[in-house]
């Protein structure tokens, strides 16, 4: 179970002396100090005005420490207005029931594993109204310094080449020493916000996490790593299975077998308008649930192939063009492999030139339906004489 809760408490220090009451606890028999409310740990919500004052912890009394037989001059100590207990917010409990402070919450995401809409963002009007959607904590002893940013649009940057966002949505934890310095970057990317006072739960959610290490060595070199990693994560199944850095399908992708597979073919410096990607050959290999491959040129499963260029032996993606081959598994053509019981494909291309390749499938869609392609394959430099040819 994961969770990143964010508790804001304030305190107003008057500006004279005066007697704080119970609001710096309550000393008890032995010189103990207490903080926790008094009365049975029930709901009282519903009892009689006149026996909810005796058995409910008395907020006015703790706070004002006000007895009806004292004399009241308010020569030196001015009149203080009773006000409603909640404006010092909420009591916070923790998970054995102990008493941790008031206050009010602003910001809170977790993660509980294995369950239903098990992600959760909660944003409250507090966090938008009182903070205008930024919330920064800070704290230091001796070198070592560290700080906690939440918000929606926080302008902050890894490296330039690896994670650099103006207006990242989530949270940021940043640590600093004489020789050392470090950052941790947490979102879920996926509906980040929440509406209103309610919170954004969902089970089927993509987070983003992200940090980067620097240590000082010596008087000149400094040393550092970057690690940013985004994965789709389902609550429903367990929060460590497999490898984190890969995530989990989806509900939909879990109960919707691919059936149809496309791999597109285009110039990587298309400026040039010639010796882009060349097409030689093409094949497809379906494994089964035993591991089993199935190639689909031994079962007589052609590709249906558009586009491009034809060449003595080969198809030419020159500039603009591309090429589109494309699998269809849902054929009557095709004989191999149930589609439910098929656990990876695999694809061999014969190429050459100066070829960009990008893979798509029926389940890589957007929220409009249309097909996704990304990159998996380009060439290294701008060749044009195929003596880059590779399967």
């Amino acid at each position: 179970m994961i969770k990143y809760s964010l508790l804001v408490v304030l305190l107003v220090e008057a500006a004279h002396a005066q007697d704080y009451g119970a609001r710096l606890g309550t000393i008890q028999r032995g010189g103990r100090v207490t903080y926790e409310p008094r009365g049975p740990g029930v709901l009282f919500d519903a009892l009689d005005p006149a026996i909810r004052k005796w058995y409910v912890p008395q907020e006015l009394y703790a706070e004002y420490r006000w007895n009806q037989w004292e004399y009241a001059n308010y020569a030196r100590e001015n009149y203080q207005r009773y006000v409603p207990i909640a404006l010092e917010g909420g009591y916070f409990y923790d998970v054995y029931g102990n008493f941790l402070t008031r206050g009010w919450l602003i910001y809170d995401w977790r993660q509980e594993n294995p369950q239903p809409f098990g992600s959760a963002v909660q944003k409250t009007s507090r966090f938008s109204g009182w903070f205008n959607s930024l919330v920064v904590a800070s704290d230091h002893k001796g070198e070592h310094h560290y700080a906690i940013t939440v918000g929606n649009e926080i302008r902050t940057t890894l490296t330039p080449m690896t994670f650099s966002k103006p207006r990242f949505n989530g949270l940021q934890i940043d640590y600093a020493a004489d020789k050392y310095q470090a950052t941790l970057l947490m979102s879920r990317i996926s509906e980040p916000n929440s509406p209103g006072t309610w919170s954004e739960q969902r089970t089927n959610n993509t987070n983003l996490f992200g940090g980067r290490l620097e240590v000082q060595v010596g008087d000149f070199v400094k040393a550092g790593g970057t690690l940013v990693n985004s994965h789709h994560s389902q609550t429903q199944r367990q929060a460590v299975n497999g490898d984190i850095f890969k995530g989990q399908l989806t509900e939909a992708l879990n109960f919707t077998p691919v059936t149809m597979i496309e791999i597109r073919i285009r110039d990587d410096s298309p400026e040039d308008g010639k010796g882009g990607g060349a097409l030689f050959a093409s094949d497809l290999l379906v494994y089964d649930l035993e591991g089993n491959a199935t190639r689909a040129s031994e079962i007589g499963f052609r590709p249906l192939i558009e586009g491009g260029l034809q060449r003595q032996g080969f198809l030419a993606a020159d500039g603009l063009e591309e090429i589109l081959v494309r699998y269809d598994l849902a054929d009557a053509g095709y004989v191999g492999v149930d589609p439910t019981e098929i656990t990876r494909i695999a694809v061999e291309l014969v190429v050459a030139n100066d070829y960009l390749i990008e893979v798509a499938s029926d389940n890589q869609i957007n929220d409009d339906d249309n097909i996704v392609f990304l990159p998996v394959a380009r060439a290294r430099g701008n060749v044009h004489d195929g003596s880059n040819q590779r399967v």
